[in-house]
């Protein structure tokens, strides 16, 4: 008789491990009639079955072999196609897992290394963020093909030398200076040595008029403002060379939205100072139920000249209200 098999791939066992051997039949004992037995053979009569010696042997069923039966599963000890097609489904998405967090990890290397700790860890989820990312890679190529950037990088972040849980006023600017060695991470700031801008003169201007005793710096610098919880934000924080707003399309005004939804959220009430129209825009859904928020025109020379920024006291108003909550007011005049 012919078996026919269909076609199997199986594993390196052989065949024969799937079968159970059939065992020759075993010889069965030699008959031993009673005497009876032989009393009746002699006479002619038929043997019964209980004169023999024993019972006769029966037959054994051959083993099954049918193909159909031979599977490859788990009780084999070996795996199954799927046990093998999720393994290689787990370490590729693990693989693809490390590759993203080796990229992630340098791309925000300037952030890791500039940012003051307590930000980098309240934002790191916005930064991970694909617009993030792609705002990074773009200053990436913007910088292999040999533009200047302001302010230099590690100074993008500047900001963040106010503690995030300290921050009692926050100032919010348009984008960082153009120009050479000016913009430092500090809205309205320029570094040390370097020309105060007019915007900046007429915030001098303004405090003069408004604090008693201030006393001008001979300089623009305002961290001595930073020092003691003033957050100097610019919507954007950067800028190409020699080219206003060169920046505004990558992205920074995500960011910086993220970082005034958290402030307003979190921690002490707080002052806002909106200067100009895209500072009162950007600062609208600011909860003025929770924050004294102050809106006046943008102090540079259009703006000041055509009235509401001389005058407007928000440096007085904001030390007012501090006080009134009990958080200790703005040294002004504090520009070591």
């Amino acid at each position: 008789m012919r078996v026919l098999f269909s076609p199997l791939r199986l594993a390196p066992k052989m065949i024969s491990n799937y079968f159970t051997p059939v065992s020759s039949p075993a010889k069965a004992a030699p008959l031993s009639l009673s005497t009876s037995s032989k009393r009746q053979r002699e006479s002619g009569e038929p043997a019964r079955a209980d004169d023999l010696g024993s019972e006769p042997p029966t037959k054994k069923a051959a083993p099954s072999t049918n193909i159909e039966e031979l599977s490859l599963d788990s009780s084999d000890g070996l795996p199954t196609v799927d046990d093998e097609a999720a393994k290689l489904a787990r370490i590729a998405a693990n693989k693809a897992a490390a590759e993203k967090r080796l990229a992630e990890s340098k791309q925000l290397a300037l952030e890791r290394a500039t940012m003051a700790p307590d930000w980098y860890k309240a934002f790191l989820p916005e930064m991970r963020k694909p617009y993030f990312l792609a705002l990074k890679a773009a200053l990436d190529k913007e910088l292999a093909a040999g533009k200047v950037i302001y302010p230099p990088l590690p100074d993008i972040y500047a900001f963040t030398k106010c503690p995030l849980a300290s921050v009692k006023v926050v100032i919010i600017g348009q984008d960082p200076y153009h120009g050479p060695s000016q913009a430092h991470g500090l809205c309205f700031s320029v570094r040390k040595g370097v020309t105060p801008p007019p915007s900046l003169n007429n915030i001098f201007r303004e405090l003069a008029s408004d604090i008693p005793n201030f006393s001008r710096p001979s300089h623009g610098d305002l961290s001595g403002w930073v020092s003691q919880g003033v957050l100097l934000l610019n919507a954007g924080l950067t800028v190409r060379k020699g080219e206003a707003n060169s920046h505004k399309a990558l992205g920074w005004s995500v960011f910086t939205d993220a970082i005034i939804k958290h402030l307003d959220g979190n921690g002490d009430s707080k002052v806002f100072m909106l200067w100009g129209g895209f500072a009162q825009k950007k600062g609208a859904g600011i909860k003025k139920s929770k924050h004294l928020v102050l809106t006046a025109k943008h102090p540079s020379p259009l703006g000041a000249n055509q009235g509401g920024w001389f005058g407007c006291a928000h440096f007085s108003k904001a030390n007012t209200w501090l006080k009134e909550k009990g958080i200790p007011e703005i040294d002004w005049s504090h520009l070591p």
